[in-house]
C-alpha cells in the first residue's frame, strides 16, 4: 500500500485539464468497476468522531483504491 498525501500531490505538478481527463475517465469505467459500500467507522473514545472510507476496484487496470 502507498499513501500519498497533499504535498506529493502539489510536487508532482498534474495540471487541471489532465485531472479532468482522469475524472473523464473515470466516470467512463464505471460500470466495470467495483464500489462496495461506504465503510464508517466511529471510535468509541471520542464523540462526535468518525472516519468514513470509500472503496474502489477497478480490474480493467488492475487497481483499487481508497479515499478516506
Amino acid at each position: 500500500m502507498k499513501i500519498i498525501s497533499f504535498n506529493d500531490i502539489k510536487n508532482i505538478g498534474i495540471s487541471p485539464l489532465e485531472c479532468v481527463n482522469w475524472v473523464n475517465e473515470a466516470l467512463r469505467m464505471k460500470g466495470e468497476s467495483l464500489l462496495p459500500k461506504k465503510i464508517s467507522l466511529a471510535p468509541n473514545d471520542f464523540d462526535h468522531v468518525f472516519y468514513n472510507t470509500m472503496p474502489c476496484i477497478i480490474p480493467q487496470m488492475n487497481r483499487g483504491g481508497s479515499r478516506l
